[in-house]
């Protein structure tokens, strides 16, 4: 996975045009369709890196064979830069699809995107004057469905860079001329209710009124209402129009295509994270992983996602105890396949082993906090942090969240502390001299994770006091295991709310060593005395170096 999110080899060697319209290498303009074709059928089939190596090289051919701004080799540039987006590559992603985009938009799409008073403008000026709608299609500004498909996907890539207002505002543009195109019901651009446009294109009401099903259309909303998801009042009109998605995915493309079923995915996993009836959509994840594994494979991530949607519900169809045990055996498997098919840092990857730590920590399983070091690991690597840095961040402050809401504040509190050290590490003041746009985003999230920290802090000492109080009850019984299990409490507490040399944190752990001292179970009176010589060295080391 490094070398892909570093980079890929030299240039190949500069060939010859011919007269003929192709090079001395034979490549011809059918053999590079051919080729794009391929990375296509590669990129359904769930292998992204060989997407990866075909389309960079059938980019770099036709930049020398057609020539850098031919229409042909924009078209095989942004394929190019939606797979860099799908394997996680964002930074690279943006890169690209802002080129083809801005060429693009120069050619075909009228004026650049940012000059919002003048495109204003002439949207009101076109609806005054009354001017014929389809000739306008053709002159209007950005109204070209290639431009509009080019926005749509450079809007997903800033998205899950972080640059969230700039890809809301592309997304709304790239879904209101999709719309204007296609069914000719233009929407106003710049209205910044969400819900409103969605009801506008027929996908939040129950009266029978529908969207054409075209392609562009359904993918563009697609990445619309992903974009937008975390906005007010998102959850149900956005669940409804991911429904409606994927019900015309199914009608336009067929039932069992790639793209439908992978909508049928994305609608259940809403669901499922919006605490849908259980029932419902059991029966739901349960036709999907048929359908899937009939038609895509066992091993295709469609498939294998499907397969964690499931499991997630056995969460509800089992006893606990049969639970884990399915649980230890799938799991495994599950990743497995998805860290062949993908790798070990694919955004796809990293999402299903936090659904997993989730799922582990609610049934209270002994593999979660092992699970979890594990993802934290991976989200900290330097090249994760070059491509992927907001996502990273966000995903570290999602399994912050998940140790919060199950009370265990020694876990939640120091992910919080190493979220807010690193957005003041120099990469992020590096990343935002090269991308002007992250330094007002980092601040937002800085305040988000910050309060969240307050929270959990304050929390975590309410439950410090408890446990002090839980433990001298105990000592007063007297109750050694209740004293152990309360003042074990206490100490992990203590260091983590005032740091491991604070004198409340000392203070628990000698008191701890005396406790154990006081067991009946030799190993745990050894273990006492190994605490207090290990704390007593300590300060022997820090008497010396004063």
């Amino acid at each position: 996975m490094t070398q892909h999110l570093a980079g890929h080899g030299n240039e190949p060697p500069v060939t010859e045009k011919s007269q003929n319209g192709f090079d001395s290498d034979g490549h011809h303009p059918l053999t590079m369709e051919v080729q794009s074709t391929l990375a296509d059928i590669f990129l359904a089939h769930a292998r992204p890196y060989e997407a990866l190596d075909t389309a960079s090289a059938l980019w770099k051919q036709a930049k020398r064979t057609l020539g850098e701004h031919h229409p042909q080799t924009l078209k095989y540039c942004y394929q190019l830069g939606g797979i860099e987006l799908y394997i996680g590559n964002y930074v690279r992603s943006v890169e690209l699809l802002q080129s083809v985009y801005d060429e693009a938009n120069a050619k075909w799409g009228g004026p650049k995107l940012t000059d919002d008073k003048e495109t204003r403008g002439r949207k009101r000026r076109r609806l005054e004057n009354a001017v014929d709608q389809e000739s306008d299609k053709m002159s209007a500004p950005g109204q070209d469905p290639d431009v509009l498909n080019y926005l749509s996907k450079l809007a997903m890539a800033n998205h899950c860079l972080g640059n969230v207002d700039m890809a809301k505002n592309q997304s709304r543009r790239a879904v209101t001329g999709l719309v204007d195109i296609y069914s000719g019901a233009w929407i106003n651009t710049h209205d910044r209710d969400i819900i409103d446009i969605l009801k506008k294109l027929g996908f939040t009401s129950k009266d029978g009124q529908t969207m054409i099903s075209h392609p562009d259309v359904l993918e563009s909303l697609a990445n619309f209402v992903e974009i937008f998801k975390n906005e007010r009042d998102w959850r149900q009109a956005g669940i409804n129009a991911l429904g409606m998605i994927y019900e015309k995915n199914k009608d336009c493309r067929g039932p069992h295509h790639p793209v439908s079923l992978w909508s049928g995915l994305v609608f259940g996993l809403a669901k499922l994270d919006d605490g849908a009836d259980m029932d419902d959509i059991a029966d739901h994840f349960q036709r999907l992983s048929e359908d899937c594994e009939r038609y895509l494979g066992a091993d295709h991530i469609t498939t294998l996602r499907a397969s964690l949607g499931e499991l997630f519900l056995g969460l509800f169809k089992f006893e606990s105890r049969l639970f884990k045990a399915k649980l230890r055996t799938l799991a495994p498997e599950i990743m497995d396949k998805q860290t062949r098919s993908l790798g070990d840092y694919h955004p796809l990857v990293m999402d299903s082993l936090t659904r997993l730590f989730a799922l582990e920590l609610m049934v209270d399983s002994s593999n979660a906090h092992g699970r979890a070091k594990k993802i934290l690991d991976k989200l900290r690597q330097p090249a994760i942090r070059e491509q992927r840095l907001m996502e990273s961040l966000k995903c570290e402050t999602k399994i912050a969240d998940l140790y919060y809401t199950a009370k265990k504040y020694e876990h939640s509190l120091p992910i919080y502390k190493s979220i807010l050290d690193v957005l003041e590490m120099p990469i992020i003041r590096e990343q935002g001299n090269r991308l002007k746009w992250l330094d007002g985003r980092v601040q937002s999230f800085k305040k988000t994770v910050d309060k969240s920290l307050q929270r959990a802090r304050a929390d975590a000492e309410a439950r410090y006091s408890v446990e002090v109080e839980k433990a001298n009850k105990a000592r007063d019984v007297p109750d050694l295991e209740g004293t152990e299990v309360a003042q074990r409490r206490v100490s992990t507490l203590a260091k983590v709310l005032y740091g491991e040399r604070d004198s409340k944190a000392i203070d628990a752990v000698r008191q701890l060593a005396a406790d154990l001292g006081k067991m009946e179970d030799q190993h745990k009176r050894l273990e006492g005395a190994a605490i207090l010589g290990e704390l007593l060295s300590k300060e022997a080391q820090e008497d010396e170096a004063e």
